[in-house]
């Protein structure tokens, strides 16, 4: 499987090579591209709950607002494409007590429709282990 795939790949990508033929496979793999960043954008956003959780227990300090978020995202994976989403749009934080919510705008790239992507999570409470 993992071998067909990265025959995929290297198919679209040769063909998106040829400026005459990257609008018409860009439309046609759409649907499959979407699901695909669909799943690596909720990994991702899982990823990014869990190491906040982890973060609050070992420094005790967590994000009070999305600008704090945004440091917070920088300062852990020093990567610009670990502040967005597959599609390239920055990720959404959202804090409601002991609870938060990572958002993606998702395929269309506007907060606010039926598409975004959404990862709950729940604060530990932070261990104050410092």
């Amino acid at each position: 499987m993992a071998k067909l795939l990265l025959l995929l790949v290297i198919a679209v990508a040769a063909l998106l090579y040829f400026p005459q033929t990257r609008p018409l496979i860009v439309e046609r793999t759409r649907p499959v591209l979407d699901r695909v960043f669909t799943w690596a954008t909720t990994d991702e956003m899982e990823r990014i709950a869990h190491d906040l959780v982890a973060y609050e227990d070992a420094f005790n300090e967590f994000p009070e607002s999305a600008e704090d978020f945004l440091n917070w995202l920088t300062e852990q994976y020093q990567a610009d494409d670990a502040m967005t989403d597959s599609w390239g749009s920055p990720y959404a934080f959202k804090r409601s007590g002991a609870s938060f919510t990572l958002v993606s705008a998702g395929p269309d790239e506007q907060f606010g429709t039926d598409d975004d992507l959404q990862v709950e999570g729940h604060r530990s409470g932070g261990s104050g282990r410092r």
